[in-house]
């Protein structure tokens, strides 16, 4: 028999009581009031169900209705949902009407975070991983395969009209059959998957010929916005996920793509960094650290870039009248290991840099100092365990939604979770002596 009040429950440094501490310091407007649900279920205070959510996040569960049935059997979870009981409709519903609120809690967890001391940004660190999409590859048709598919379920459907129209006349003869109807049902998905098929096909139309693919393009009709990416087992239907780390493991942006290569990302990405820092009030780095996959002359000398074309910040403000704050952000000073490239000829170590160096060339000198050789050693030390926190620890290897938007938000609230646990163990963690 457990005790009547839900503080002895659990011992008082388990992490469902940090979760509740947590929320009771966010804002919460964005979610609304209470609940209601005009089929007659049980509403609930927008706490409880971020609460609930949260917490289940945090320990990799993400299925609607194994956590309504953890919220029976798991003390923290009862814990969390105030010994309430929502059931997985509920919560899947909440979740995916207030997405925006919960990509919002992103920069309010950030906050908090720098108000407990976390959030070292001098230096850090981007990368991608590829997470599978919640479908089959086996699901995966060509255009001709799906504007058969297509044709089939029209002409389907023109007998059943007729047939209905023969047996019913004119009271119940014009309805279409559900799949028709529904915008979320396979013929939507079907029309879907071919526009995704036009867009690629127009991408590869401006490719040079050696470039363009051999075999007809696929997409999958389970979630046609997916793309076949490689991972380290093989090729799978999946997304690019994309994730900016501090120093001290936390996430500070992430992002979602259907782009198999990363070099992309990089500006997006760091971008997005930057604007989340400044939105949290903290710091801005210095230096950012990616592999060789985000190489490109583009984003070696992206820090460079200057909307008015002047050198300095100084000359900046004074050009424009404007004050620090209403500054663009100066992007931080990029250390990305050139692609090998054989026929790309070295420049001295040592003495002036060439006029006519390579950004290839030039960012290629510098990575043979021991400062930018040390700076970039703290990659695989920042980002990588994030990835390995969330996949293997957490458990967390695919999407349980469908779509780009849905699985960008999927992925924020992962993120947001990871920081979540982030300052629960800093908050248990000893006291330097």
């Amino acid at each position: 028999m457990l005790p009547p009040d839900l503080v002895e429950w659990l011992p008082r440094d388990h992490e469902v009581w940090f979760v509740i501490d947590t929320v009771q310091r966010l804002d919460l407007s964005g979610f609304g009031r209470r609940t209601s649900d005009l089929r007659g279920r049980r509403g609930y205070d927008p706490s409880v169900l971020v609460t609930v959510l949260l917490y289940a996040y945090c320990v990799g569960e993400r299925s609607s209705r194994r956590i309504e049935r953890r919220c029976w059997e798991d003390v923290a979870l009862r814990v969390a949902a105030a010994n309430l009981r929502p059931d997985h409709t509920t919560l899947s519903r909440f979740l995916k009407d207030h997405a925006d609120a919960f990509d919002d809690l992103f920069t309010q967890v950030l906050v908090l975070a720098h108000q407990m001391g976390m959030g070292q940004v001098g230096v850090v660190s981007l990368d991608g991983t590829k997470m599978a999409a919640d479908v089959s590859g086996q699901a995966a048709r060509t255009k001709d395969k799906i504007t058969e598919e297509v044709r089939r379920m029209t002409g389907e459907a023109r007998d059943v009209d007729a047939a209905e129209d023969e047996m019913f006349g004119q009271r119940r003869g014009d309805e279409l059959p559900d799949d028709l109807v529904d915008p979320v049902s396979r013929r939507a998905r079907l029309d879907q998957a071919i526009r995704e098929l036009q867009a690629q096909e127009a991408q590869d139309a401006r490719r040079p010929p050696s470039k363009q693919p051999k075999k007809p393009r696929k997409a999958n009709v389970t979630d046609p916005q997916c793309r076949v990416v490689k991972g380290p087992r093989g090729f799978f239907p999946g997304y690019n996920a994309q994730a900016v780390g501090s120093q001290d493991g936390l996430i500070v942006a992430a992002d979602v793509t259907q782009d198999q290569a990363d070099n992309a990302q990089y500006v997006p990405m760091i971008d997005q960094a930057q604007a989340n820092l400044k939105a949290a009030g903290m710091a801005q780095p210095h230096h950012a650290l990616a592999d060789n996959g985000y190489w490109s002359d583009d984003n070696v000398t992206s820090h460079l870039d200057d909307p008015a074309g002047l050198a300095t910040e100084a000359d900046l403000t004074a050009a424009q009248g404007a004050t620090a704050d209403e500054l663009p952000l100066r992007r931080p000073k990029p250390i990305i290991p050139p692609r090998r490239d054989t026929r790309r000829a070295k420049i001295a170590t040592s003495g002036p840099v060439p006029k006519s160096a390579t950004p290839s060339q030039i960012l290629e000198r510098t990575l043979t100092g021991d400062q930018a050789r040390a700076l970039y050693k703290q990659r695989s030390s920042t980002i990588e365990p994030i990835f390995g926190q969330i996949k293997a620890a957490r458990g967390i290897t695919r999407f349980r939604r469908r779509g780009l938007a849905a699985v960008r938000h999927e992925w924020r609230l992962t993120a947001t979770t990871h920081n979540l646990l982030k300052m629960w163990r800093h908050t248990i963690s000893p006291a330097p002596a």
